[in-house]
């Protein structure tokens, strides 16, 4: 006669959930406004902290571009956006902001101007998780094109590695790297291209991806050391 093991009770999720967040904190703490970076066998391992039902997860939104959409105008004709440092704003990709062809495909995108270098800088990102289900589960995958003042290309950071962090308000996948010294200005789009997926964990220790997303809202900030 087989025997099965007994099913984890609430209280025992709790707890269990709470050592894991604990030990995610500390382990992924960042020195910079709290921002952590980490691969995306990070993201793997903090997800534990989701359910299956996707508690924390966002409502889904249209996720096409139209190919009808109107596209291209040149980096030198975008509208460029004022950042600040240390104050975050918020790159829109959905229906009705602009569309380019970028190097990793066509996208929406939304551009801004960096502040003046006053000696070295991040850029931190945060993407929410969307999705009433785990298997229903997107996020926006955020790629950067980076220009000088001539408005020249200078740098790309195509999808950058994120880790996950889980709270009362929802689930956020977050990055964070250094801007290059000679760049003005950043773009934000996504990508067409097929990537591998981010990847959660239900409680029960299920796995899921969370697929890449055309749409969705960006939360960027820009700090200076």
């Amino acid at each position: 006669m087989s025997h099965r093991s007994p099913e984890p009770n609430s209280t025992d999720l709790k707890r269990n959930r709470a050592i894991a967040f604990a030990r995610v904190h500390e382990l992924f703490r960042s020195r910079h406004g709290g921002y952590a970076i980490a691969s995306r066998a990070t993201a793997v391992f903090a997800a534990l902290l989701l359910t299956g039902c996707g508690i924390g997860l966002r409502p889904l939104e249209p996720d096409e571009l139209p190919v009808s959409a109107a596209c291209c105008i040149p980096y030198s004709e975008m509208k460029y956006a004022r950042l600040n440092v240390n104050t975050e704003a918020t790159a829109e990709l959905r229906a009705g902001t602009p569309v380019h062809q970028f190097q990793h495909g066509r996208s929406y995108y939304s551009a801004f101007a960096l502040p003046p270098h006053t000696g070295p800088m991040k850029l931190a990102f945060e993407t929410t998780v969307r999705g009433v289900w785990l298997p229903n589960a997107t996020a926006l995958r955020p790629y950067f094109v980076f220009l000088d003042e001539a408005k020249s290309v200078v740098s790309v950071v195509p999808d950058p590695p994120v880790s996950l962090e889980t709270s009362s308000v929802g689930s956020f996948f977050k990055g964070e790297f250094d801007v290059p010294p000679n760049a003005a200005y950043v773009i934000v789009h996504t990508s067409t291209r097929p990537v591998p997926p981010w990847t959660v964990y239900s409680t029960f220790g299920k796995e899921w991806p969370v697929k890449p997303s055309m749409t969705g809202s960006l939360r960027i900030v820009v700090t200076s050391r």
